[in-house]
């Protein structure tokens, strides 16, 4: 800080009138330390942000209007499993008097093993959404991907109908 002393105009025996203080380049410097943490803190979101937008790229997003050719033979393969597992699971739960149809987003890693399962459009009953999810999950692990596949995806995720009809369980393409 530099202190600056105005004095008033006339002979050299004056007294000073005024002091003002004016900031210098301490200023700058404080002003650049206060700052660090929030670079680093930003730098640190940044940081994060892009480690998800690489995992992102490795996952890809399956549904009934997009799916690869690479993928169809497993997804056959998926789909048979997932509604043998149901037509068993709903006879032994007797869910046979319900009806209905769920939406269902289910995450397979690449060695096939179920990381997650999310309703994203209700039956409206419950217990047929909770059935939905435990088939999804009771049939697991399934077949690892593809070795083509895996080289490019770490996570599939598979969205798909499930109807619940009187004489089954069916996942939908």
């Amino acid at each position: 800080m530099v202190e600056v002393l105005l004095l008033p105009s006339g002979d050299s025996n004056q007294e000073v009138a005024a002091i003002e203080s004016v900031q210098t380049e301490d200023t700058r410097i404080n002003h650049f330390n206060a700052e660090q943490p929030l670079i680093k803190r930003y730098q640190n979101e940044i940081d994060f942000l892009q480690t998800s937008l690489d995992r992102l790229n490795r996952e890809v997003f399956i549904s009934a209007s997009k799916m690869p050719d690479d993928y169809s033979a497993w997804m056959n393969r998926w789909r048979q499993r997932v509604e043998g597992v149901g037509n068993q699971y709903a006879q032994q739960e007797d869910l046979t008097h319900l009806h209905g149809q769920v939406l269902l987003a289910v995450s397979v890693d690449a060695n096939g093993h179920v990381q997650s399962v999310t309703v994203l459009n209700s039956s409206g009953k419950a217990p047929l959404d909770e059935a939905a999810q435990h088939i999804a999950r009771l049939a697991g692990p399934f077949d690892p991907l593809p070795l083509a596949v895996r080289e490019e995806v770490d996570m599939l995720h598979i969205t798909r109908t499930w109807r619940f009809t009187a004489s089954g369980t069916r996942v939908s393409f």
